[in-house]
């Protein structure tokens, strides 16, 4: 698995992992939480916590299988309005990640 992290803001942290083997990326806000997955097209699920229902992460089954690669620009508007983020860190994570 490969690991990116970007500090958003003073103390929240983006962590970008993903599984190869798998295809399968996972993008967390904060520290881990229980949490549900609301599923939406193309593999994205997008995390809430148990506890208040505040977004946690998105997880993206398929990473490659359906085609995120080319379409980063896409993922990242989408990961930073649901977790509520700078478009440009998600990006900057993702960048980290995916060289």
């Amino acid at each position: 698995m490969v690991a990116a992290r970007q500090k958003i803001g003073r103390m929240t942290r983006l962590t970008v992992d993903y599984d190869r083997h798998a295809d399968v990326l996972y993008i967390a806000l904060g520290r881990p939480v229980p949490d549900e997955g609301e599923e939406r097209p193309q593999g994205v699920i997008l995390r809430f916590a148990l506890k208040d229902g505040a977004p946690t992460g998105v997880t993206v089954v398929g990473f490659n299988h359906n085609h995120w690669p080319s379409r980063l620009l896409e993922l990242s508007l989408l990961v930073s309005q649901h977790l509520h983020v700078d478009p440009i860190e998600v990006d900057r994570a993702l960048g980290k990640l995916l060289k």
